[in-house]
Parts: C-alpha cells; structure tokens; sequence
C-alpha cells in the first residue's frame, strides 16, 4: 500500500466578465447576490451586454493536465512509471475549487501501473474521461 500526495496545478481559465453586481454567494464582494438576503443566485444584470459565454477557455497549463501520461510530467509522486501491477484510486471529483484533479490522479496512476487501473469517478464526468482515455490518450478503457 502506498499513500502519497498527488501534485496539482489547478487549470487555468482566462479571466470574464460577469455583468451585474454579483451572484452566487458573493453579497460579501460588493454586490446584492440576487436572491434575498442569502446573496444566492445570479446577481443583477444592469448591464446586458457585458455578458460574456461561461465556456472556459483553455490555457498551455491545461494542456499539460490533460497531456498523456507517459509524458513524464512531475506528478509528485517519486515513484518510476510502471512500478506496480495494479492502482486503486478513488479521486476527489474534479468540480469547481478543484477542476482537473480527478484527471491528474487518474494520469498519476496510469503512470505507475503496469497492467490496470480501478478509479471511481462522478457519473456526469463519463463522457469526457472515456474520451480523454480513448481519443487523446489512445488507451482502453471499459465502465
């Protein structure tokens, strides 16, 4: 059994716009939050056009998370690649504070496994995970 920290660079997102005064739980930034006194929910929108797309754009830093495992990124971990048989992982799922972590456990532990890799992940994130393991990274994978 091995316990060890994986290294983590969240991914970077370019900086947007968000029109209004706030949202979310943001009352304490300045703005209204909303929805009542709690601070949740959109904020208001006073100014309609400085809506800009939610969609995240990627940076080289993403591209180096998402890169293949065999790449020899410094994933924390002092360990050479392919040094055990199998890797049971159960990952923090990758949302919000944490985008991408699922992902690099999961490319931590394709390094270091030499026949099979056991990882639990969120439901919602299936499609992009088979496609990163399938597609990008070229490797086979079954649910």
């Amino acid at each position: 059994l091995i316990h060890a920290k994986v290294k983590y660079d969240p991914p970077k997102r370019e900086k947007q716009g968000r029109g209004g005064g706030g949202g979310g739980r943001g009352h304490n930034r300045g703005g209204r939050g909303g929805r009542g006194k709690k601070g949740r929910g959109r904020g208001n929108n006073n100014n309609k056009n400085s809506m800009v797309s939610s969609s995240s754009s990627t940076t080289p830093q993403n591209d180096l998370l998402y890169s293949h495992p065999n790449n020899n990124d410094d994933d924390g971990i002092p360990l050479p690649s392919k040094i055990v048989d199998t890797v049971i992982t159960n990952p923090p799922f990758g949302t919000k504070n944490n985008e991408g972590i699922d992902v690099q456990f999961l490319k931590t532990a394709i390094r270091l496994a030499k026949t099979a890799v056991y990882s639990f992940h969120k439901t919602s994130t299936r499609p992009f995970l088979m496609k990163l393991l399938r597609e990008k990274w070229g490797l086979n994978a079954e649910v």
